[in-house]
């Protein structure tokens, strides 16, 4: 009984690997999109740090996201330039 079990155990550990489902690039691409401006949105911090690097939650860098979505330039590329841009010091 134990070996039948066994049999039928790896048998199903073989067929879940298959059944996985590919995401394409479109769907990385609208949920890495999602995520900016859902950073857009997030509560900055109250005082920037003045790190070199600006951290993401620093107000200078969520300001300058949010006008750039109020303006209406929301191509993900173009908003990862400006993050980047922000970031800089």
């Amino acid at each position: 009984m134990k070996l039948f079990a066994i049999i039928i155990g790896s048998a199903n550990l073989l067929n879940v690997g298959k059944s996985k489902v590919k995401k394409s690039k479109k769907d990385k691409k609208d949920k890495k999109a999602q995520k900016l401006h859902k950073l857009a949105n997030a509560k900055p911090k109250a005082k920037c740090c003045r790190s070199k690097t600006r951290c993401l939650k620093c107000p200078v860098v969520i300001h300058k996201l949010q006008r750039e979505i109020n303006a209406g330039n929301v191509d993900r590329d173009h908003l990862l330039k400006v993050i980047a841009q922000a970031r800089k010091r």
